[in-house]
């Protein structure tokens, strides 16, 4: 059996080199689950402040019972961003070229924030044309995600002092409900009245989804991250003016939050507020809105925050305990985890899946070779990359020599 390597959380690296993201491509994923490289499902965001005065239009419960949720086997595939990287070869009829490591920003992002968070993770590696892939292992996603609604759901009993079913889906549903309420599916001033007032019996779904693939890394490794994108604030410019307009400025991310009432409260909010950082840092969004509700899912308030100000809002600890949350610190652990999983993985082995783990529990980052039998099982039935991307890959090959 393959050895395990460790690595000490302690580790930081000297630097805090972050190669700002250059948007490269965007798609988007429709309601039947199909991936386009298009722009179809980008939002466009409208929340007047007057909006949140108006009782009827802030229960984000509302419409729970007629939620259409993504298939839990299908999400988490990298099957939009191999589709994306595709179209962007097929212009230059080459590989993509001086990306090392191609993943989810949402995967970095866990990374990033193991400093102050709490996530234990399951990672596959594989490495293909000189380039290493890294994909949620999804058994281990489904199980983490099931315990985690079980232990949600008995917090929210214990605090209602009786059993109340169905209550920690509404707490994930509001959060979709929020992002249904505050965006259009286009600009306002191509919106009739008719589409703007009727936003709030709209059927919700965590379905369709608009994500942006950008160029960024940090110390030596060049990346290719794809993160989803909840709206643009005001507009995206065309990809002619992408050089004089950065299309990442103009996007937001949005987030919903308990209502701040204590000092308890406000501790956690912080921790929310981190992991909201890392996310808009890793891929360059400039803005999270954040909507505040209370414990019957009542909207309440609309704040926004600049990210650029997030690591001086959270660095302090209003209770004095010691408890900072530095995000510069957090980016040092990043660039040394970085580099340290680059450095112990064969870029050359196109045969072997690598599994990169950490335990919060344990406070263990480890990464190990799975056997033999079980990455031919992965790489076999394409579950890291699709077949259509092999495919091309290997026809790229062909052709170059």
């Amino acid at each position: 059996m393959a050895s395990v390597k460790y690595f000490p959380l302690s580790s930081r690296s000297p630097s805090t080199g972050v190669k700002q993201p250059k948007e490269i491509a965007s798609f988007s994923r429709n309601i039947k689950q199909e991936y386009e490289n298009n722009d179809s499902c980008l939002s466009y965001y409208y929340f007047p402040d007057q909006e949140v005065e108006k009782p009827a239009n802030v229960d984000l419960s509302h419409g729970f019972q007629k939620f259409k949720k993504m298939d839990e086997t299908k999400d988490g595939d990298l099957d939009g961003l191999l589709k994306a990287i595709i179209a962007y070869e097929k212009k230059y009829n080459a590989v993509i070229p001086k990306i090392d490591i191609i993943t989810f920003r949402g995967l970095m992002r866990k990374i990033l924030t193991i400093p102050y968070g709490n996530e234990s993770f399951d990672f596959n590696l594989l490495c293909f044309d000189n380039q290493l892939f890294i994909k949620s292992d999804k058994e281990s996603d489904m199980k983490r995600n099931e315990l985690e609604q079980k232990r949600m759901q008995k917090r929210i009993n214990k605090s209602h002092g009786k059993k109340i079913s169905n209550l920690s889906e509404k707490f994930v549903y509001s959060g979709y409900k929020f992002e249904t309420l505050t965006t259009l599916n286009k600009p306002w001033s191509k919106c009739s009245r008719d589409e703007i007032e009727k936003r709030y019996k709209k059927e919700v779904n965590n379905i369709e989804q608009y994500a942006v693939v950008v160029k960024t890394g940090i110390g030596k490794n060049k990346m290719l991250l794809c993160g989803e994108v909840d709206c643009v604030f005001d507009y995206k410019p065309q990809a002619s003016d992408f050089d004089e307009d950065n299309p990442l400025t103009h996007y937001v991310e949005l987030k919903t939050s308990k209502t701040i009432n204590d000092i308890s409260a406000y501790n956690t909010f912080r921790k929310k507020l981190f992991k909201a950082w890392a996310q808009c840092f890793l891929i360059g969004i400039p803005k999270i809105i954040y909507g505040f509700r209370d414990d019957q899912l009542k909207l309440k308030a609309v704040e926004m925050f600049k990210t650029e100000d997030v690591p001086v809002l959270i660095k302090a600890d209003p209770q004095e305990r010691g408890n900072q949350i530095s995000c510069i610190d957090a980016i040092k652990w990043y660039g040394a985890a970085i580099e340290w999983i680059w450095a112990n993985i064969d870029v050359k082995n196109e045969k072997t899946v690598w599994r990169l783990s950490y335990n919060f529990e344990n406070k263990t980052f480890s990464l190990r070779e799975l056997p033999e039998e079980k990455s031919s099982e992965i790489i076999n039935n394409y579950e890291i990359l699709t077949k259509e991307f092999v495919d091309w890959r290997l026809q790229l090959r062909s052709n170059q020599n």
